[in-house]
């Protein structure tokens, strides 16, 4: 791609992105299950009901968005690429006959030390079309919304909070009640070493 490209894709593109404490496999699960993705999906305030989802190359995601003032808003998915755990790609429209407005997409997750950096970009016709989706959709906002919930549900899960606790669990050996240690070695609770207690975690209502 020649630099004047990159220019050009850079101005039909919207793009968002956000760091989140998961593994990218989680993370592209909640993207791609229909159990997960239409509970966090959109900026906040909307709910979602899924009326098909088949997560290929050239499946569709049928979805409505029902915003808080009641009002519906019909949307279509057809994917264009999956390749997990990295990388969902699609092309979005609204779901009627005569629709020819959209945009492709391509959420990419990329492996961090803290966890996943998930960037979202929305690439649009023409420099005008996106240009009118941020100033009249507010869709940077709504697309940063929308990776904080993708977030806060992922940390309301109950098995990424087993694994985060079993990756904790893996870099220690545990010796005599009152000593903690690394590599087998007992250290003397209160001996200037940090602990953590944990009595219990109540995760979505359940008692972990």
């Amino acid at each position: 791609m020649t630099q004047q490209q990159d220019q050009s894709l850079a101005a039909r593109s919207l793009v968002v992105s956000r760091l989140i404490a998961a593994p990218p496999e989680l993370v592209f699960d909640a993207f791609t299950h229909v159990d997960q993705v239409t509970q966090w999906w959109g900026p906040r305030g909307f709910a979602n009901t899924t009326h098909e989802m088949d997560v290929r190359p050239g499946g569709r995601w049928r979805y409505t968005m029902h915003a808080a003032d009641g009002t519906d808003y019909p949307n279509l998915i057809v994917y264009t690429e999956v390749t997990r755990p990295t990388r969902p790609a699609y092309r979005h429209t609204d779901d009627t006959l005569d629709s020819e407005v959209g945009f492709d997409a391509v959420a990419e997750f990329t492996p961090e030390a803290d966890g996943t950096r998930v960037t979202l970009s929305l690439i649009f016709a023409s420099a005008e079309e996106r240009d009118q989706t941020a100033e009249q959709a507010g869709a940077v906002d709504g697309g940063n919304q929308t990776l904080t919930r993708l977030e806060e549900h992922l940390l309301l899960r109950p098995h990424l909070v087993h694994e985060l606790i079993d990756a904790v669990a893996d870099d220690f050996e545990f010796g005599p009640p009152g000593t903690c240690g690394k590599d087998g070695q007992g250290v003397p609770v209160g001996d200037g070493v940090p602990t953590l207690r944990v009595s219990s975690l109540t995760v979505g209502g359940t008692a972990a």
